[in-house]
């Protein structure tokens, strides 16, 4: 475990040359983590956070779609309690009562409920509203703390905790989509609401009144904040890909449309003595930007998924970013500039790896969500070469030998083009335009000849290629578009192919969205079978002998690996033990033996015992991971930051050997 935090974080190479152990990290090529702390053991997405301070220590509360509210230590990172309500919980936030802080946490069961976060105890139930309950913030009113609760009705509802004591607000016509409160200089309570109607509305707590109205553009709000930037202050609010500033004293208003997808979170965080705004959302990347100026200065990024909210405090004298984030945990930055002024990191998210054999020379390539593709001598874990690729990302990738004996590297990508790329000189050309439906690939062999093999080009299951000219090969199945409906389906989300040499000639196995795995043989216009089990998308596929027979191994979002004997479409094992998506599959040699590696965004490799259907090793990787491949002697992982190759040993012969 040590060897691979050393290696990912370049610590050196202490653990990773000392005693016998299972497996060894061997090298990386990721992005080190600019984060002060992740907080990890949501098992669901994470839907808000917030920093509680207790008896002179700041905890940090999460809530998360697994029904509880966890609480951290800042310090640490370490988990002190978890709190469970009935139904994902959407909302905390501190609550001061009688000269103590206490937690309060809003839940789609339509209850608020208020603990002691010393001892994690429920201390009762404050508020039970016959509509849903859609968001949840804190601020002070008369020297009294008070809930402002966001409803499905409409509604807004507004409590103080220390006596009971509520009241309403009217004005949305819909649900509350989003709402934020603040306590200004001047000591007003200000509390920004936003809803299906396209409105943002402002109010006064105090007086109760409504201060203005900002009508948006065709979507509701998703996320609002209140800054308080000078002179001026804004209510500030997402909408899709647009951050809407309004000035609440005046006309002015600015459009800020520096997001290119959907933005989730926002809040208002002083950093150098100035007002800043942090947003983020469904690009996974924390943009750190000045309302005045509406320019970008600093960017945060980690998230191997959606961000979905974000909030600040001061803790020590410092400010302190959390964001909550789909990946099923939340994370504690630094927003002050003492890095980089932007950090997106080298390497970025690996969706696809392959491994050519050289002339003794092990090479792997990677294929990236951004539009780099890399390529690694994996012995020694030196970089050959990074390019940059595709227009937009890269879905898959794999190794081709040309009919002169040269080995390329094809990709394809999000710009609807296949490519080859010398591994070598990283020099590139496209090979096929306008290869729309294309998310997957492999490469087959006839008549000893290298051929590329494509998954739903067009609309087509499989399509063979030459990778010298991309000359179309063959008709029958690899020019025969589907007629039903189920066929139509499961091509059009395609996720993964592989080949399976067979002595009738060759087999593809295609792994879908539509949870099923479909075997076609190339000379044939219909699939041969049709394996079914999977209750989630199927993400990878992968052939394997195991003791003489041919197995066929499939990974998918419902955790699990499941074993296929090909021919007669009968399920062999299902393995579990992955607490997330599997999300990569490929055999392993261990010792003497074939085992099987699974990787899963619950942020380890497993590697299993197909003989006992029974995890020997779990490995933890610290990031997402999307894909894998063996590559001689070690098996190399694509994660949400990068590369990591790692060294297996028989952990039998390791304990002997002690």
């Amino acid at each position: 475990m040590l060897s691979v935090a050393e290696t990912l974080e370049q610590f050196g190479d202490r653990f990773a040359a000392a005693h016998p152990a299972p497996y060894r990290a061997r090298w990386a090529s990721v992005n080190r983590r600019i984060e002060q702390l992740i907080l990890e053991g949501h098992l669901g997405s994470v839907r808000d956070a917030c920093t509680v301070p207790v008896a002179g220590t700041t905890k940090v509360a999460t809530a998360g779609d697994d029904r509880t509210v966890r609480l951290w230590d800042l310090a640490t990172g370490r988990h002190q309690a978890t709190l469970r309500h009935a139904a994902p919980v959407l909302s905390v936030c501190p609550v001061r009562i009688d000269g103590r802080t206490w937690l309060a946490s809003a839940s789609r069961d339509n209850t608020v409920r208020l603990w002691d976060p010393v001892t994690g105890h429920h201390e009762r139930l404050l508020v039970r509203h016959p509509k849903t309950i859609t968001g949840m913030a804190e601020t002070v009113v008369a020297g009294q703390s008070v809930l402002a609760i966001g409803c499905a009705d409409g509604t807004l509802l507004v409590l103080e905790p220390a006596t009971g004591r509520q009241w309403g607000l009217r004005g949305h016509d819909g649900a509350v989509t989003a709402i934020a409160a603040a306590t200004l200089d001047d000591q007003r309570s200000i509390l920004v609401t936003g809803g299906e109607d396209r409105v943002v509305r402002v109010w006064d707590l105090a007086t109760r009144e409504r201060i203005q109205a900002f009508v948006t553009s065709i979507e509701a709000a998703t996320a609002v904040c209140c800054v308080a930037a000078g002179t001026h202050v804004y209510a500030v609010a997402a909408t899709f890909r647009t951050i809407w500033l309004w000035d609440i004293a005046t006309p002015w208003t600015r459009a800020v449309d520096k997001h290119s997808q959907r933005v989730r979170a926002i809040c208002s965080i002083e950093i150098d003595g100035r007002a800043w705004v942090a947003s983020a959302g469904d690009e996974r990347v924390i943009y750190l930007w000045l309302p005045e100026e509406g320019e970008v200065r600093r960017t945060l990024s980690g998230h191997p998924a959606r961000v979905n909210a974000l909030a600040s405090a001061v803790v020590d004298g410092r400010p302190t970013l959390i964001s909550a984030g789909h990946d099923r945990t939340a994370r504690v930055w630094n927003p002050e500039p003492t890095r980089a002024a932007s950090d997106r990191g080298e390497y970025d998210q690996v969706n696809s790896l392959c491994v050519s054999d050289l002339d003794g020379q092990v090479l792997v390539a990677s294929a990236a969500i951004s539009r780099r593709i890399g390529v690694w001598d994996a012995r020694r874990g030196r970089q050959l070469q990074r390019f940059l690729g595709h227009i937009g990302g890269a879905f898959a990738i794999c190794a081709v030998r040309t009919r002169s004996g040269d080995v390329l590297f094809a990709t394809a990508g999000n710009d609807t083009t296949i490519r080859v790329w010398n591994p070598f000189t990283g020099l590139g050309r496209v090979l096929i335009r306008r290869s729309e439906g294309v998310r997957a690939m492999c490469t087959t062999t006839r008549n000893g000849r290298d051929l590329l093999a494509t998954a739903g080009f067009h609309g087509a299951p499989v399509q063979l290629w030459t990778p010298d000219s991309g000359r179309r090969i063959g008709r029958g199945l690899l020019h025969r578009m589907m007629q039903r409906a189920d066929e139509r389906d499961h091509v059009a989300n395609i996720r993964a192919i592989c080949a399976l040499p067979t002595a009738a000639g060759t087999m593809f196995a295609t792994a879908s969205g539509d949870h099923t795995v479909w075997l076609w043989h190339e000379s044939t216009a219909r699939p041969l079978k049709i394996l079914t089990g999977h209750s989630g998308p199927v993400n990878a596929v992968h052939p394997l002998v195991v003791d003489g027979q041919l197995l066929l191994a499939s990974a998918a979002d419902d955790r699990t690996v499941r074993l296929w004997e090909p021919f007669a479409g009968t399920l062999e094992a299902t393995l579990t033990g992955h607490v997330d998506a599997v999300s990569g599959v490929c055999a392993v040699t261990v010792g003497e033996h074939t085992q099987l590696a699974s990787v899963s965004h619950d942020r380890t490799v497993r590697i299993w015992n197909l003989a006992s259907e029974t995890t020997t090793q779990v490995i933890p990787l610290h990031h997402p991971a999307f894909a894998c491949v063996s590559a001689g002697d070690l098996l190399v992982v694509g994660l949400s930051a990068g590369v990591l190759a790692l060294q297996l040993n028989d952990p039998v012969e390791q304990r002997d050997r002690r």
